[in-house]
């Protein structure tokens, strides 16, 4: 599943309420929690008014809204149809001469082309890689006290375009975790990796440096959970998890994957320490780099 296909199947399901948003906060050890389930393609409900458009979406969205006693919405006017569209999309609103092919003839296929040029725009995954880089915790800078600057951008271009290219959200997620490992790994492929590079660096005076390398595999340990195990591991540190079936020990096996990178220091002033490694050179062409 591409990731644009993705997102949009994610949206649909937090709307309407295939991903469920409450829970015991504990769950009987017979029967599991809701949250380490596999998903099951849920049956269509059954529909008093047979009005469905064609998309089995429709038959949930009329079902929740006969339960609640409401009605569709009216449809809203071209102007703010297209408004939505490209704030929800491209993250902007439209440039007036953008418009006007669509206020012109505001029809369903006329809308429909408006969505294939707008997710085909470059400024689709510039803006919708903005939710991943957040998750991922990218920034420019170490993120602590001095805040020097770091070069990640190479990453940040990377979540772009594989929003934009639509990349299977399996390959995102491998490349990501595992890129430099791969058989005949790709630049491309390595550079994914970064995603594992953006913990925050502790740079003042007097900070020992196996103390900072060891808060980053926390860190590794600790994102790579929320985002790709959809659950927070951060009290498995110290003891095992009260609510989710996770053990210390557990944590720190999960731990020892990330636990085995050098983290490569120099000492510039007695006191203060250069954080520049591991790292890899770019070859960028001259109209690349500028």
């Amino acid at each position: 599943m591409g990731l644009k296909i993705f997102h949009i199947h994610f949206r649909l399901g937090l709307l309407l309420g295939f991903l469920p948003v409450n829970g015991p906060l504990a769950a009987d050890a017979s029967d599991g929690h809701w949250a380490y389930e596999r998903p099951v393609r849920p049956e269509l409900p059954r529909l008093a008014k047979r009005e469905s458009q064609g998309s089995p979406v429709d038959h949930f969205i009329q079902d929740r809204l006969a339960k609640a006693g409401l009605e569709y919405s009216r449809l809203a006017k071209p102007e703010r149809q297209l408004r939505r569209l490209y704030l929800d999309l491209v993250g902007r609103p439209p440039q007036p001469e953008e418009g006007l092919p669509f206020l012109a003839n505001p029809s369903s296929r006329e809308y429909e082309r408006l969505v294939d040029l707008l997710l085909a725009s470059p400024q689709y995954g510039e803006k919708w890689a903005r939710r991943w880089l957040d998750l991922a915790r990218y920034a420019d800078s170490n993120g602590f006290q001095a805040d020097q600057l770091r070069d990640s951008w190479a990453y940040r271009d990377w979540v772009i375009e594989a929003f934009n290219s639509g990349m299977p959200f399996d390959q995102f997620a491998i490349e990501q975790l595992a890129g430099d490992l791969l058989p005949g790994a790709t630049l491309t492929q390595k550079i994914a990796t970064g995603f594992h590079r953006t913990p925050t660096c502790n740079v003042e005076a007097g900070v020992h440096p196996e103390s900072n390398r060891v808060n980053q595999v926390i860190d590794r340990v600790n994102t790579t959970g929320t985002v790709f195990l959809g659950t927070t591991l951060e009290c498995a540190q110290c003891h095992d998890h009260k609510y989710d079936p996770i053990s210390m020990k557990e944590y720190y096996e999960l731990f020892a994957f990330f636990n085995n990178t050098p983290l490569e220091v120099k000492n510039t002033s007695g006191v203060t320490w250069d954080f520049y490694g591991p790292k890899m050179d770019l070859p960028l062409s001259r109209a690349k780099a500028a």
